[in-house]
């Protein structure tokens, strides 16, 4: 049994459960996080592959400004985006 494990076990179930609410609101909050970040990549994505069927392969400088306009992780662009501009698939 590990150390943070044996101290657990010691609290009182009050303090055991207060800890485990705060936890599980913790991991929602960020398994929500990941479903919305999810869901804003896969928009970036169909973006750009509407936009390369409708124009052929992208200019460099318009995958850079689809990828500025990512509320998440501006300062990292999709690797798919980034080979699709440079012509790999």
């Amino acid at each position: 049994m590990k150390r943070y494990e044996r101290e657990f076990a010691k609290w009182e179930s009050e303090e055991k459960e207060a800890t485990m609410e705060l936890i599980s609101s913790w991991a929602q909050c960020g398994i929500d996080k990941d479903l919305e970040q999810g869901r804003q990549e896969g928009k970036e994505e169909l973006l750009s592959l509407q936009l390369e069927q409708r124009f052929s392969t992208l200019p460099t400088n318009i995958t850079k400004e689809l990828d500025q306009l990512s509320q998440y992780c501006p300062t990292s662009p999709s690797p798919q985006r980034n080979r699709r501009a440079s012509g790999q698939r």
